[in-house]
């Protein structure tokens, strides 16, 4: 489930990283950080495979294992760091702080609210999937509070 995770998000993750190794604009970095969390956005709540992901995820959280390990070196890991980094970037700043992973986390964990809690979401919102309408409606939220930053 990690690895599908991850090619999920490599496409965005990588011109991400590309930009960051460029010294892109702080415009250019901006659409990097919408991309990949837009990328992180469908890959938690847009497959079918998402409520499977989830109560996996949830068992090695509350009782960590080898797969936690997995999880974390290859997915929760780099994916905080980049976005972190992002982050930092966008802000002026050269490397992520404590500060910028703190935000960075904050933002990707905002979105199990709509994988965990996924029942809740669709009846708080009167939906009756997710889909393409409701995926935008969530990143355009996010990319609402990547211009606020």
């Amino acid at each position: 489930m990690a690895k599908r995770f991850a090619q999920r998000t490599a496409s965005a993750a990588g011109d991400a990283q590309s930009a960051l190794a460029a010294g892109a604009s702080p415009e250019a970095i901006r659409l990097q950080l919408k991309r990949t969390m837009a990328a992180v956005a469908h890959g938690l709540t847009a497959t079918d495979e998402s409520t499977l992901w989830s109560a996996f995820v949830a068992r090695e959280l509350l009782e960590p294992g080898p797969a936690f390990e997995i999880m974390h070196n290859q997915l929760w890991a780099p994916g905080i760091e980049l976005v972190a980094t992002l982050i930092a970037r966008l802000q002026g700043r050269g490397t992520a702080d404590e500060s910028a992973r703190i935000r960075a986390m904050m933002m990707i964990a905002s979105l199990s609210a709509f994988q965990n809690g996924r029942h809740v979401a669709l009846r708080a919102f009167g939906w009756d999937a997710f889909g393409e309408a409701q995926l935008a409606a969530i990143t355009a939220v996010l990319d609402a509070e990547i211009d606020a930053l």
